[in-house]
């Protein structure tokens, strides 16, 4: 009896820990939904210095979506004009994160926004994730100037 209740409990900590693959409907305005109150958010869009992360420079959708693609437990899931929506899944627990992307018409930076889906805390795991797409955005743009010398 002991090991079905393990069993039946393991089945529904990772039914809850699985990527959703829902896709919202909603049209993309020029805003990102604002961070919650909790630590565990950031966004360009933010005011506050807790929330405030700088936007990323400008590549286009096609080349920001190569590199997401390369990245593991990344799963893109609504994928628009100028918007762009990625779940990522932790390693070890199988926390989710969901990041979202904004190309203004201008061209001039990409607005973001990471949050964790669940939680409190999330010890800079989504400021770290914007600062690494941050900094593959940079190699591959010297890359590129570099084939053009």
């Amino acid at each position: 009896m002991a090991s079905k209740s393990i069993i039946f409990t393991a089945l529904i900590l990772s039914a809850c820990t699985q990527i959703s693959p829902t896709i919202a409907t909603t049209t993309m305005t020029n805003s990102l939904k604002p961070c919650p109150d909790s630590p565990n958010c950031v966004s360009s869009q933010s005011t506050d210095e807790q929330h405030k992360i700088t936007a990323l420079p400008w590549i286009s959708m096609t080349q920001l979506v190569s590199i997401i693609q390369q990245q593991a437990r990344s799963q893109i899931i609504q994928q628009q004009d100028n918007y762009l929506k990625v779940l990522y899944k932790s390693r070890w627990w199988g926390f989710v994160d969901e990041v979202e992307f904004y190309f203004p018409p201008e061209q001039s930076h990409i607005e973001v926004r990471s949050a964790s889906r669940t939680g409190y805390y999330d010890f800079g795991v989504n400021r770290q994730r914007v600062e690494q797409l941050r900094q593959q955005i940079q190699n591959q743009q010297n890359m590129k100037q570099k084939n053009v010398k």
